[in-house]
């Protein structure tokens, strides 16, 4: 099964370099922007959009639906990793309390638990229980718009160069 996952637009932490996870942050100028720059390129070819429970995720959602008219359905299985009290902060602010935190993330192989946060096994689970779910629904060719820890690690999962994540990106992967 194709499926193929957005990055939502940006927001302002996106923009100041900030850890946002699941903070319910809104899209900025920009992000909202980019989500009508996307409605206008995305081809017609998904049957349905899920969205993450996350704002900026459903607000992305509904400008590019604008376009498609699409069944939405919302899904917490796919909201941004939860960084616990690293939210919020910048990402050298979070180096000072977590060494290597970039590395790690780069590798997959973080872990945010002692911080009230997901490891990354935490994420790979929920993430595995919602492609599992996609391939038992209705759909054949579904839109997902979701976070960049979620594509983060669908690139890993699937041995892809993981650059920098664009907001408001497609990524399309083979389950």
């Amino acid at each position: 099964m194709k499926i193929t996952f957005v990055r939502h637009g940006e927001t302002e932490h996106n923009k100041t370099g900030r850890i946002t996870g699941e903070i319910d942050a809104d899209l900025n100028d920009e992000g909202i922007a980019q989500a009508e720059q996307l409605a206008k390129e995305i081809p017609s070819e998904f049957d349905c959009i899920y969205t993450s429970t996350l704002k900026r995720a459903r607000d992305t959602a509904n400008i590019v639906n604008g376009k498609l008219s699409l069944p939405v359905i919302v899904s917490s299985l796919i909201v941004e990793r939860h960084f616990g009290s690293l939210a919020g902060k910048s990402w050298s602010d979070a180096e000072v309390l977590y060494p290597n935190v970039r590395d790690l993330d780069k590798k997959q192989e973080y872990d945010f638990q002692p911080f009230g946060g997901e490891s990354a096994k935490d994420v790979r689970t929920r993430l595995f229980a919602f492609i599992d779910e996609v391939k038992q629904g209705p759909y054949t060719h579904p839109l997902v718009i979701t976070h960049g820890g979620i594509l983060r690690m669908l690139h890993f999962l699937h041995a892809k160069e993981m650059g920098h994540i664009a907001n408001a990106s497609l990524h399309t992967f083979e389950f």
